[in-house]
């Protein structure tokens, strides 16, 4: 029973986190943000349409660093940007939390 109450304390963490961290931060071109963690990394999973811009890039990494600044230095935050033009199918299952989907028709 403790290690569900882990898991779900750890998965409303990241979600806040990183839904606070995308405030500001969601360009046109940003279809999906998911999340993985374990006890001691999170993996934050954005997918773009078409070529990641500058801003796009330099925003990631603003996200990033918000979502390392709510946990403890022992715990890894990594930012993976991928590219996946609409309308290439997200496997939202492939996660188990996501953060942000667009609307896509």
């Amino acid at each position: 029973m403790a290690t569900a109450n882990l898991t779900t304390d750890r998965r409303l963490c990241c979600l806040m986190s990183l839904q606070r961290a995308l405030l500001g931060a969601v360009t046109p071109e940003l279809r999906a943000v998911g999340v993985d963690w374990s006890s001691d990394c999170i993996v934050i999973h954005a997918y773009f349409d078409q070529a990641i811009s500058d801003e796009a890039r330099e925003l990631t990494n603003e996200v990033e660093t918000e979502v390392m600044a709510d946990f403890p230095p022992e715990v890894e935050v990594r930012m993976v940007c991928l590219r996946l033009d609409a309308p290439g199918q997200i496997e939202f299952m492939g996660l188990p939390a996501w953060a942000f989907s667009r609307h896509e028709q």
